[in-house]
């Protein structure tokens, strides 16, 4: 019933009063934030480490549609940590030219 309160005013309108509350929308940004940082945080694992916790658990997994989330998911955390190192390299090629001129 609440899965389908929540499709029902997403469709409608998500800010609706009488659909989510300040809280419930408080909550559900929570846990995409916490969903975020769980996926970035085993990219980074697998980077450090060598640990691929991604194919660990997309091997386990049988059911297709359940597994293209499940790599949709890993997925996503390696896109931020590409996105993040690239950033930093950017920043460091700016500060170095700064430095020592265009050479």
């Amino acid at each position: 019933r609440d899965f389908q309160l929540f499709t029902v005013c997403f469709v409608n309108n998500i800010f609706e009063s009488s659909c989510l509350s300040k809280f419930e929308l408080m909550g559900l940004t929570g846990i995409v934030l916490d969903t975020v940082l769980a996926s970035t945080g085993f990219a980074v694992l697998r980077r450090t480490t060598g640990y691929n916790v991604g194919a660990k658990v997309n091997g386990v997994i049988t059911n297709r549609s359940a597994r293209a989330v499940s790599a949709g998911f890993f997925n996503m955390g390696e896109y931020i940590v590409d996105k993040s190192v690239a950033m930093l390299q950017d920043a460091a090629d700016k500060e170095k030219k700064k430095k020592f001129g265009d050479k």
